[in-house]
């Protein structure tokens, strides 16, 4: 058992290929299956639990939005296989710009200048490994280092200081 990762849940959307649907912050993960009791029905595991306040999933209409498009190693080189069990530890990295508004989140074009703009400001975040979606850059920003970044007016970091665990092996147990 293993605690404090991030769990991105992800479905295969008609007509547009696999994409996220919600996911864990501060999850627990186990290395093997545990059975779950339910009064209704018999035989479910599970592998990844968290509270009720850490768990999101996104509504039906949302997933269509390109951000949360995962990719597919047939397609992309990088991404899910055909196990649909993703680590995220490929070598390469890139550098991902983000659109921060009061209440809005996006990708910014790639040469954007990190700083205030208008009634936004924009973020960069160096060193994402290849094949870590746009969406769980967003992802981790919001949940780690968004009030940083407003407060101390910090417009750069490291991907490695958005994982709550270490970035090498994104999640394997």
């Amino acid at each position: 058992m293993s605690t404090m990762f991030l769990v991105i849940w992800c479905a295969k959307l008609e007509g547009r290929g696999t994409v996220v649907v919600g996911w864990y912050k501060n999850a627990t993960v186990y290395r093997y299956y545990e059975p779950i009791d339910l009064e209704w029905e018999d035989g479910q595991f599970f592998n990844a639990k968290a509270r009720a306040e850490d768990c999101v999933l996104l509504p039906s209409a949302s997933r269509y939005r390109a951000i949360w498009g995962v990719p597919r190693g047939r397609t992309s080189r990088y991404g899910f296989g055909q196990a649909n069990v993703w680590f995220a530890d490929e070598e390469d990295s890139n550098d991902v710009v983000l659109r921060v508004s009061a209440n809005a989140m996006g990708i910014a074009k790639p040469d954007t200048e990190p700083g205030p703009c208008d009634e936004a400001h924009y973020v960069k975040v160096t060193g994402v490994p290849k094949g870590v979606s746009g969406a769980q850059v967003i992802l981790l920003f919001s949940h780690t280092a968004k009030k940083l970044a407003e407060k101390r007016h910090r417009y750069e970091f490291e991907f490695s200081e958005l994982c709550p665990v270490a970035v090498t092996g994104w999640g394997r147990l």
